[in-house]
């Protein structure tokens, strides 16, 4: 089943959802950026092996949407990134720093 990341049920899920895995999914970084603006109770997070979000590099590079993604990811305790072929350092530093609880990253 393919759930449109505009779909409302993000919104509606979004306040208690706690686990997201994302497995080579085709999102864009723009879907991507509003399923996170969507969910506030997140603790572990799964983005593997999708790499159209990454693919353009310009993830969280809008400075208030980075706040309040930041601002919904403050639980996050676990990140797993594996197999994202376009994850550069630059993403993973923008990631890393509005995500300052992670315990894990994989």
């Amino acid at each position: 089943m393919m759930i449109s990341p505009c779909y409302s049920a993000w919104e509606d899920v979004g306040e208690r959802l706690r686990s997201l895995q994302l497995v080579e999914c085709e999102l864009t970084e723009r879907e991507l950026s509003q399923i996170l603006l969507s969910t506030k109770s997140i603790c572990n997070l799964g983005i593997i092996n999708c790499r159209d979000v990454f693919m353009s590099g310009t993830f969280l590079s809008n400075a208030a949407e980075q706040q309040q993604i930041g601002l919904n990811l403050v639980n996050l305790k676990s990140l797993h990134l594996d197999d994202n072929k376009y994850l550069s350092d630059v993403l993973l530093l923008r990631i890393t720093e509005i995500t300052p609880n992670i315990n894990l990253l994989r």
